[in-house]
């Protein structure tokens, strides 16, 4: 599927956003966040301290239009999610509607919240109960689950967004024997905790872009530029320094 350029523009006009908290009166057990200018309800625990404003600050970021842009950039077979909190995202963010869309979540305490906003959606989402050690300097159990999520096999093109904070450089490391086996893909990997430098050193032989504010253009960090000069990128306020993205090659950052 394409957007014409007015399409496009139409899609990327984000509300102001806002919340209220309140218990639904049928389940005393969950808590509903409401979002005003996204449709979709999100549901958290109640009581939680914090993450209500979390999710809404994830919804308001520049990050939920980054993930609009790279799911746009091609008519992907699979487009999941590793590590979907609550859901803000996935449930929310305009997809392909071709896309088959999955989402990855370690089980716990906060999963069934999760599964609550996914099937309350209104658009078909598959959900995975993952068992990925976060803990550093360990990374197990992302290619599983990632293989699992794109199933390789069946998908020629997949668009992975990583939603849990973790350490970038190891992931794509995990995850280079499974995008392999893709025509076409794309990873949208934290940068939170990563020096300019090991950013630098990331998009060394790699097609890495972030995302400017401004104009929602992806901004290449080219493999020659300088640990001084990728820290001027992220310093500067117009580029989005919280997340970047992967490209199996740089024409796909020029198809939209």
């Amino acid at each position: 599927m394409t957007l014409s350029s007015v399409d496009v523009a139409a899609e990327l006009c984000v509300a102001p956003l806002s919340y209220n908290q309140s218990m639904i009166e049928a389940d005393a057990s969950a808590a509903v966040l409401r979002i005003g200018g996204v449709e979709g309800v999100v549901y958290v625990p109640p009581g939680a301290t914090g993450i209500p404003g979390d999710v809404v600050r994830r919804m308001e970021s520049i990050g939920r239009v980054f993930w609009q842009r790279v799911a746009w950039l091609h008519p992907w077979d699979v487009i999941v999610e590793l590590g979907s909190g609550f859901g803000e995202l996935i449930a929310t963010v305009p997809l392909p509607p071709g896309s088959r869309l999955v989402s990855a979540e370690n089980g716990g305490a906060e999963f069934p919240f999760l599964q609550r906003t996914l099937s309350e959606a209104g658009r078909a989402v598959e959900l995975i109960e993952s068992e990925v050690s976060l803990m550093p300097p360990l990374l197990v159990g992302l290619a599983v689950t990632a293989t699992l999520a794109s199933n390789p096999g069946q998908s020629q093109n997949a668009c992975f967004r990583i939603g849990w904070h973790l350490d970038s450089y190891c992931a794509i490391a995990e995850l280079t024997p499974l995008l392999t086996r893709f025509v076409r893909w794309a990873v949208i990997i934290p940068l939170a905790g990563l020096s300019a430098g090991r950013i630098t050193e990331l998009a060394r032989g790699r097609f890495l872009f972030l995302i400017d504010r401004r104009t929602h253009n992806l901004i290449r960090v080219g493999s020659g530029r300088s640990e001084a000069a990728v820290s001027r990128m992220l310093e500067s306020g117009w580029i989005y320094p919280d997340e970047a993205v992967l490209l199996s090659s740089a024409e796909l950052a020029g198809t939209w």
